[in-house]
């Protein structure tokens, strides 16, 4: 119907602003209106006080449609929380070591070409996003191989050195930590475990992000993603 600019953003500024516009389009708002959607935003939806609670007291039979999206990406985040915080701390560190050294990346490079792999470089995880995540994820299982063995010279040469610089020691610490990361097969399954289960969650998300009408698919697909995972 519109779009309307405020300046008052609290629960009861929007509120005044939706009902004053349909007072003022002589819209009889408390017999037409049968739900509201919104964003998961506080202001918008919590129980107390939000616009969708003001609402829900001119229309108790209101439906409240929360984003389904936001809910998705809730629940992922939650239920990421059961993860040790070291896999995706692994995925960060293991950037990050290649990224301050072009020596580092040129020897990677050379694992790579012993096993006839033509993948890129280690992604780079962008907060929490889980499309980011499911990206890197199956990036890095990709170059796990290559990546052992590179670590693992990488260890054995800081063995060999006798007298290390401060640098260095840090170097090695940090190394040490990738490498105990990368033999622990507790890190692998869970890595396994995402870059099977982030798809699902991001697929379904960007059904709910489409131009096109999809709403005749989505009970079906929502459905089937519950049952696999």
């Amino acid at each position: 119907m519109t779009l309307k600019s405020v300046i008052d953003c609290t629960a009861k500024g929007l509120y005044d602003a939706i009902v004053n516009y349909f007072k003022s389009n002589k819209v009889p708002y408390k017999e037409n209106l049968k739900a509201f959607a919104a964003d998961n935003a506080s202001t918008m939806v919590r129980k107390h006080e939000s616009v969708a609670a003001r609402l829900k007291k001119d229309i108790p039979s209101l439906i409240i449609i929360w984003c389904t999206c936001d809910s998705l990406t809730r629940c992922a985040k939650y239920a990421a929380k059961r993860i040790p915080a070291e896999v995706e701390d692994i995925l960060r560190r293991v950037h990050l070591y290649f990224k301050l050294s072009s020596k580092r990346q040129y020897g990677f490079e050379q694992e790579k070409e012993l096993l006839n792999l033509k993948i890129k470089k280690i992604l780079k995880l962008y907060g929490t996003r889980r499309l980011s995540l499911s990206n890197c994820v199956r990036r890095f299982l990709d170059l796990l191989s290559p990546l052992r063995k590179f670590i693992t010279k990488e260890l054995e040469s800081f063995k060999n050195s006798f007298c290390l610089s401060a640098k260095e020691t840090v170097q090695k610490a940090e190394v040490e930590f990738i490498f105990n990361s990368l033999q622990n097969p507790l890190t692998e399954m869970y890595l396994g475990f995402l870059a099977y289960v982030l798809p699902l969650i991001c697929n379904i998300s960007l059904e709910f992000q489409s131009e096109a009408p999809r709403i005749f698919k989505l009970y079906d697909r929502l459905n089937d993603t519950c049952r696999i995972i």
